[in-house]
């Protein structure tokens, strides 16, 4: 029964991580990168290592065309920045929160892992489809 939970459990797994790769992946293809301003740079530590934060101001567009100003208190930089510094960041279409930084070092999200996670989903979720057939055939066994 353990085998079951688990392999439905790693399937969805595969496919929420596959929706939020391709989302990320499809929102920075069409999105136009603007420059922000860090107004101010600081390092959280955590167990799991330093997390880079900024205060950000930058201008993205709307859909209508409209320049709107955006002031970001908090943005995960991903990186060390210097107040003064600018950053190349992908704002989202409707809000000025949760701006995409763009690095040069990074690897941008692609969708070839996307798929690669709705294969790994579909032979978890087969496995776990096996799983419960023999579970299946194993208690009609036993009851007759």
């Amino acid at each position: 029964m353990s085998t079951i939970a688990v392999t439905l459990f790693l399937c969805v797994a595969c496919l929420l991580i596959a929706a939020t790769v391709h989302q990320k992946a499809t929102r920075l293809s069409v999105t136009t990168p603007v420059t922000a301003t860090v107004v101010q740079a600081w390092v959280e530590r955590s167990g799991r290592g330093p997390h880079y934060f900024a205060h950000l101001i930058f201008d993205r567009k709307q859909d209508d065309g409209a320049s709107v100003h955006c002031d970001v208190p908090r943005v995960a930089t991903g990186q060390p920045a210097t107040a003064g510094a600018t950053l190349t960041v992908a704002p989202r279409a409707t809000t000025c929160f949760e701006p995409d930084v763009i690095c040069d070092t990074c690897t941008p999200p692609n969708e070839y892992f996307a798929f690669a996670m709705v294969i790994a989903a579909a032979v978890f979720g087969l496995i776990g489809l096996v799983a419960i057939r023999s579970a299946m055939r194993e208690l009609r066994g036993k009851a007759a």
